[in-house]
């Protein structure tokens, strides 16, 4: 864990190879059903109620259960406030490390487009203005990728990477990536990559 302009984040490079082991050892020696659920929750805000993620494993929250009971015995999902939540965020970084990037974006996607269409702004107030680096970096969190990918993308530290999000979040008044998508939809900002950028 290291402490960025008074936000933490959870830095998973010097996680030991045994705990990543247990992770991938623990989802492999699981169902399919539960790896799902495993997976998606970790891609998901904390939160995602039995409902939301039966909507996304398209089963009923009854069929569900097996798979959720079976996710707690794991040792890697609690109860939360009624709802699963993973145990630490070390364990969810872990699992979400599982899934490759595009899988992660296109979960985010959906799960944003089952939210229903963004509400209308509250508001008259115009649209934020973003600088060229800002815009960018709506672009690569629509595209899923982590803060480490991101520093790794554009040449900065990702410190430097966090700063900027953690300023798009208060421009935006958001506290989630969903949420930061879903509010530059409404203010009419695109977010979809740029065909010109050679990393893609």
């Amino acid at each position: 864990m290291r402490t960025v302009s008074g936000v933490a984040e959870l830095v998973t490079s010097h996680v030991s190879e045994p705990a990543r082991f247990y992770v991938r050892d623990t989802l492999a020696g699981s169902s399919e059903l539960c790896r799902q659920l495993l997976c998606l929750m970790a891609v998901l805000d904390d939160g995602a109620g039995p409902e939301t993620l039966g909507r996304l494993l398209d089963i009923s929250v009854a069929a569900l259960i097996p798979a959720l009971e079976e996710a707690y015995a794991t040792g890697l999902l609690h109860d939360r406030d009624g709802a699963p939540a993973f145990v630490s965020l070390l364990a969810r970084c872990l699992v979400a490390e599982t899934i490759p990037r595009s899988l992660r974006t296109a979960l985010l996607r959906e799960r944003a487009a089952l939210d229903g269409p963004p509400p209308p702004p509250h508001d008259d107030r115009p649209a934020p203005e973003l600088d060229d680096r800002q815009r960018l970096l709506l672009r690569l969190v629509a595209e899923g990728l982590t803060n480490q990918e991101m520093a790794g993308r554009l040449r900065l530290s990702p410190h430097t990477v966090n700063y900027h999000l953690r300023k798009l979040f208060r421009t935006f008044s958001v506290g989630s990536r969903i949420d930061l998508l879903n509010a530059a939809a409404r203010a009419g900002i695109p977010t979809a990559p740029d065909p010109r950028d050679p990393e893609r």
